[in-house]
């Protein structure tokens, strides 16, 4: 009865307070980005960090167009896919010794 007691007067309200302090990290102050952080200037960033980092800027400038969707060649590729017809189901368990009957239960 004990335990009842300290888990409605402590556990709950605890419980209560951190979910409001995580709702308001999350839905107020949601005004930082990720994007809108800046790394400090570290001077011990070698050549192959400083390629990186060239790399990934020259990929946020792509542009990227779904125009080759709509063309004539597109539209002109055929589908040789196969249609694969249903199978069996083969044991339960795969990896029981053979001769071995698996209950599976639900």
């Amino acid at each position: 009865m004990k335990l009842k007691s300290l888990f409605k007067k402590i556990i709950i309200p605890a419980l209560i307070l951190i979910v409001l302090v995580g709702g308001y990290f999350v839905f107020v102050r949601s005004d930082v980005s990720i994007t809108s952080v800046a790394l400090p200037p570290n001077p011990e960033i070698t050549q192959a960090e400083r390629e990186i980092l060239s790399l990934l800027s020259d990929l946020r400038n792509i542009d990227l167009s779904d125009s080759l969707f709509n063309s004539e060649a597109f539209e002109s590729l055929v589908d040789y896919g196969v249609e694969l017809s249903p199978e069996p189901i083969g044991r339960d368990n795969p990896f029981a010794p053979l001769g071995e009957v698996t209950v599976i239960e639900e």
